[in-house]
């Protein structure tokens, strides 16, 4: 069975945070050209500053607006179903 095609190889949750955006710099500055990046956050003004603060390589990352308690809920209902 082949695996699902991903929009992304990298989702940074919690990049508008102060570790977040200094993770997000490093891989703006180091990481190949071709790795597909998403910046996660609540907000999507914060994400949209961060990016903008980070170096030319992260300007056409992805923002990803998540809820993490949507995203907790629906983790607990995918490891509740997985183990019947």
């Amino acid at each position: 069975m082949e695996a699902p095609a991903r929009d992304h190889d990298l989702v940074l949750f919690g990049a508008t945070g102060f570790v977040g955006e200094l993770i997000a710099g490093y891989f703006a500055d180091h990481a190949p050209s071709d790795l597909r990046v998403g910046l996660a956050g609540r907000s999507r003004v914060k994400l949209e500053a961060v990016r903008s603060r980070l170096p030319v390589a992260a300007h056409d990352w992805d923002l990803i607006e998540a809820d993490s308690e949507r995203s907790r809920f629906t983790i607990e209902q995918s490891l509740s179903l997985s183990m019947t």
